[in-house]
Formats: C-alpha cells, sequence, structure tokens
C-alpha cells in the first residue's frame, strides 16, 4: 500500500497488531534502518527524536521490572486523564484524587461501608471511559495491549513535554491526579518492539497527533542505543509529532462485532503496545492467577473508575470483561443477601469473616489518614478427578497474588505486598498459616490509605 499522507500512515499504524507489519510500515516511509538521531528521511521528512528528550535513557525507562506493573501504570495514566478532562482552571480542585473521583463524577469515597462496589457506574457509562484491549501478534507470550482512555486528550504539539518526556513533573502540583513523578508509564516501552501513541484533545478533536516509538541503534560515538520516537521539526527546528486533520467523527479503534460493542476514539488517548512480552501473564481471562484478569484486579485493588479488559487474541471468542479490584469484588460478595448465599452454598466464593475498615493515625502524624480491612474468604471449584465440589486450598489466591495476603493501596493502586511473615512475627502463628487450619480459611489484609490524604502507602 502506498502511504501518500499522514492520515494513511495512521490508518496503517492503527490496522498493525504485529512487529512484521510495523517494520512493512517504517520501510514504506523510508525509514533506512540505520537512521541517526533527528536525521530526516523518507517523503514526510520524518526523523527519530530521543525520548524524554534525551538520548541517555535506556536506563530510565529500564527501571521495571515486571510488566504487568507497567501496563497498571498505563491504567493508572489513563485513569488521570479522564480525571483531567473534569479540572477546570477557574475553579479550586480536590485535594485529592478520591475527592475529585466524587466530587465531579459522584463515585463513593472508599470507607468501612462504601465505595464503588456501591456506585452505578453504567448508569453514564463510566466503565467504558478506560479499557484495555488484547490483540493477537502472532506470539503467543506477546500480545498487542492497547490501553485506551476518553480523558482530555493530547494535541500534537503538547507530545514532547507530556507522554513523550520522563520525570518532568507535569502532575507534581495536582493534588487531584494519582500520578505525580512522570516515570511510571515510560517503563512500559522496555517490554515491547514498538508502542503507538495516539491522541485527540479535547478542545481540538478535528486534529490527532501520533508517534511510534521503538529503540533507536545509535552509531559508535554512543556507548548506549535510545528510545526515540518519530517526529516532524517545523521551520524554527522546533521537535512536534505527526498529525493530520479528520474532522470531528469518531476513529473506530474495534469494529462491532459478536459479543462487542464499537469502540471509538472521539477525544483521549491510545497507547498501542506491540508484541508486549507478559509470560507469566498471557493466559486466557480467568478469576484463577496466570492471566491480566487476575493481576489488573489484584494490582489495582480499588480502582477510582471500573474499566473494561478485551479480548481479541481468539477470533471465535471474543471477551469483554469488567474490572473493579479485587476490594469490590469481596464487597459484592459480603453484600448479598442471605437468599443468594443459600442458593450458591458449596460453590464459588463466601466471606466467612470480615473486619470493617478501621481508621488508623500513622507515626508521626496527627490524621487517621490509614484504613485497615480484612476479609477471611472460602472458595470452593470441582475437583480435576472426581465430579464434586472442593474447598481451595488457597482460597484468596483470587484476590491477592499468591502467598501475599498483605498490602498496601494508594488511591487504590497496590504499592507493596508482603507475605504472612509480619504475622508470625506478631505471635499470630495460627492466623498466619489460616484458621482453622482443616479448612484451608485464609486472610486476606488490607490497608488503604484514606482518601482525602494524599500519604505514601501503607506498606513499602
Amino acid at each position: 500500500m502506498q502511504l501518500r499522507n499522514s492520515q494513511d500512515v495512521l490508518n496503517s499504524l492503527l490496522a498493525a497488531t504485529s512487529n512484521e507489519a510495523i517494520t512493512e510500515i517504517r520501510r514504506e516511509i523510508g525509514d533506512p534502518g540505520n537512521a541517526e538521531l533527528d536525521q530526516p528521511f523518507g517523503p514526510f521528512s520524518f526523523s527519530w527524536h530521543a525520548f524524554g528528550d534525551n538520548p541517555s535513557n535506556i536506563s530510565s525507562i529500564g527501571l521495571g521490572t515486571k510488566p504487568g506493573r507497567s501496563l497498571t501504570e498505563r491504567l493508572t495514566n489513563a485513569t488521570d486523564a479522564v480525571l483531567e478532562d473534569r479540572a477546570s482552571p477557574n475553579v479550586p480542585s480536590p485535594s485529592s484524587a478520591r475527592a475529585a473521583a466524587k466530587q465531579w463524577f459522584g463515585r463513593p469515597m472508599t470507607g468501612p461501608e462504601d465505595g464503588l462496589f456501591n456506585w452505578n457506574f453504567g448508569d453514564h457509562n463510566y466503565d467504558k471511559r478506560i479499557m484495555m484491549v488484547l490483540h493477537s501478534s502472532g506470539m503467543e507470550l506477546a500480545p498487542t495491549i492497547d490501553v485506551l482512555d476518553d480523558g482530555i486528550g493530547i494535541r500534537p504539539s503538547e507530545f514532547p513535554g507530556t507522554i513523550l518526556s520522563l520525570q518532568s513533573g507535569n502532575k507534581i502540583k495536582k493534588w487531584y491526579l494519582i500520578g505525580a513523578f512522570g516515570q511510571g508509564g515510560a517503563s512500559a516501552l522496555a517490554f515491547c518492539d514498538y508502542a503507538l501513541i495516539i491522541s485527540r484533545h479535547r478542545d481540538d478533536p478535528n486534529v490527532v497527533g501520533f508517534t511510534l516509538i521503538r529503540v533507536l541503534n545509535l552509531n559508535e560515538t554512543y556507548k548506549e542505543d535510545t528510545y526515540a520516537y518519530l517526529c516532524l521539526r517545523d521551520s524554527a527546528g522546533k521537535v512536534s509529532v505527526p498529525s493530520c486533520q479528520v474532522g470531528h467523527g469518531p476513529i473506530e479503534i474495534l469494529s462491532p462485532r459478536d459479543g462487542l460493542k464499537q469502540y471509538v476514539l472521539t477525544k483521549g488517548t491510545l497507547v498501542r503496545h506491540y508484541s508486549y512480552k507478559l509470560p507469566d501473564l498471557a493466559g486466557s481471562l480467568a478469576p484463577s492467577p496466570g492471566n491480566l484478569y487476575h493481576y489488573l484486579h489484584c494490582t489495582l485493588f480499588d480502582p477510582l473508575f471500573p474499566f473494561r479488559l478485551i479480548d481479541l487474541r481468539n477470533p471465535e471468542r471474543a471477551r469483554d470483561e469488567l474490572v473493579t479490584g479485587s476490594r469490590n469484588r469481596l464487597m459484592k460478595l459480603l453484600s448479598k443477601s442471605p437468599k443468594e448465599k443459600e442458593e450458591e452454598e458449596g460453590s464459588g466464593s463466601e466471606i466467612r469473616h470480615h473486619r470493617p475498615m478501621e481508621y488508623f493515625v500513622p507515626q508521626g502524624s496527627q490524621e487517621a489518614s490509614i484504613g485497615i480491612e480484612y476479609w477471611v474468604v472460602l472458595n470452593y471449584r470441582k475437583s480435576a478427578k472426581r465430579d464434586e465440589i472442593i474447598l481451595r486450598a488457597q482460597s484468596n489466591e483470587l484476590y491477592v497474588q499468591t502467598g501475599h495476603p498483605i498490602l498496601g493501596t494508594l488511591n487504590g493502586q497496590n504499592q507493596g505486598e508482603l507475605t504472612a511473615q509480619m504475622l508470625r512475627e506478631a505471635g499470630l502463628g495460627m492466623v498466619a498459616r489460616g484458621w482453622p487450619r482443616l479448612n484451608s480459611e485464609k486472610h486476606l489484609w488490607v490497608a488503604h490509605r484514606c482518601g482525602v490524604c494524599n500519604g505514601g502507602a501503607a506498606f513499602r
């Protein structure tokens, strides 16, 4: 296919889901394969510019060691974009992300008897403002993954100073946002060969900016290679990203099909990670460990907004799942009526005990800013050998990472996990093992930062 203009380049990138397809597009735009930084090439005079405006970026981007965590950071950025869409420079902003979600969207503040599980988010489609989509890349353990938000969006001229920057501190004074350092989302680049970013700003949706990110192999004068993005320079030498006029109509991201609605980009941002390496999380979506559905419920234990997780890897069976975080799954389970519990007795999960959230004052503080709650969970499953229902050996593995039943969250995002060793050191040996051991009951302890406080997490 001949690429005649920026719109053709954008459409080709959006249609691509594999490394091979991107390599072909690079050839079509005239990338020689050995281009230097800021060296124009091809009919569009594109060039590759150092990510973060710093050729020495490979160590910073490579700090992330867990691909799942980096995807969680992308979802956090998407949440911030949705919050930013409601912020107004002429109106005082809330002092925390949780307060902003309550004030601007009506999301109940997380507390002893309240939270996202009590929110009718479907009435306003708030669960469809953020989504993650898995495409087949041709590599079983490395799907192509989209993170799409319906947030404020980014103008083409703003790309270099925002989503393509490192540690620029754009959010450091915005208390109503979750992010602060400008580092987390970029760590996802270390787990894929290419990343595509497309964005439409809310106030100028007829213009779409886009870019492609990859590792650029530098010449022998450099000690290391660098992450670089596709860019253009204006007559004054200022760096921007390619853009095109698309009118005010929606850009189709996913076409309608059986079991799926149409998803489009009318404003906001799409980040696509080609062949994202997920060796331990590439399984089919399920509540048990080993896949993104389980993992994201754990790492976004109590997210500000629910989101959709869509799996298109199997063309015969597309999946569209809702992710609300493990806390809200547990609280939904707790709130079931006696009749519902009786009907489900002997199958699924049940809460044997729940300690409602209690607030504590951390050392050195004057405010009760840490809430601690816990659940005792039983889960039943079908026996692999016999057609009967048995108690799962590790019931809490459906809600937390195996072996780490204690976790701390900030703004609902898992910031750290502990094993039961702390309970043993406190002299609670039976609790650490799960009591009574005969029934394999397992405890799940969680500490949340209070919604009106923006301090650090309970556990590090």
